[in-house]
């Protein structure tokens, strides 16, 4: 049985990437040669070449030759993402996303509370610090926003965990509104998180879950809200 001229040029292209035939940084052959190579159409190498950029082993950019990339943890985890969000760019995906999201954090807490010693809570502290002095500047309080976040699921320690929740907050992130009266919001928000903090310094399992929960529900539900409105 014949095998998949996409399936053959990608894996012709990894082979060469992993033993180092070619090297990271560096453009790869020209169309017309790896088709010349592989016996198969420009048009197939064309797909293969995007297949490779999903996987994460390619940069394309337009008007030069792909570009050699060595995929890595957070390469793969963001591509997967986009590619889901791509894939489904809807309500219900919106909503398996970001409770993703809510069970990586609601279950980060454990962790946080057991592991974390005095140079965690002052990483989160920092965090929520910097999330204050960021109010009233919509892209700067976003930025924040996510830092504090992922302060917190930071304690876990697990890389693959880490990058997921990374990609999950710049997705949700992306889509937020600037707000009529955006220091009320900010402060809203600030606070909730001043809530989390001081919960997680009082080593309280239940009571953080509880205000993280609320806020992770009430930031989701605004995210549905402006998919709506742009929506209409």
């Amino acid at each position: 049985m014949e095998k998949n001229p996409i399936e053959v040029i990608s894996q012709g292209i990894i082979e060469d990437i992993k033993n180092n035939t070619l090297p990271s940084g560096k453009p790869i052959p020209p169309e017309r040669k790896l088709s010349e190579r592989f016996g198969h159409s420009r048009t197939s190498v064309r797909v293969a070449l995007y297949h490779l950029e999903k996987l994460g082993y390619l940069e394309l950019k337009a008007n030069r030759r792909p570009t050699v990339l060595q995929p890595n943890i957070n390469s793969i985890v963001s591509s997967t993402i986009k590619q889901l969000i791509n894939l489904e760019d809807d309500f219900e995906t919106t909503a398996h996303l970001e409770q993703l999201r809510h069970f990586i954090e609601i279950g980060a807490l454990s962790s946080v509370i057991t592991k974390s010693g005095n140079v965690e809570y002052i990483k989160i502290h920092n965090a929520l610090l910097n999330n204050f002095e960021s109010i009233g500047n919509f892209e700067k309080f976003i930025e924040s926003d996510i830092i504090f976040h992922r302060s917190i699921v930071a304690i876990v320690g697990n890389p693959i965990l880490i990058s997921l929740h990374k990609e999950l907050l710049v997705s949700t992130f992306t889509n937020r509104k600037k707000y009529d009266n955006q220091n009320k919001r900010d402060t809203m928000v600030y606070n909730e998180h001043r809530e989390i903090y001081q919960s997680i310094l009082d080593g309280n399992l239940e009571h953080s879950t509880k205000v993280l929960d609320k806020h992770l529900t009430r930031s989701f539900l605004d995210l549905l809200s402006t998919q709506l409105k742009n929506s209409n």
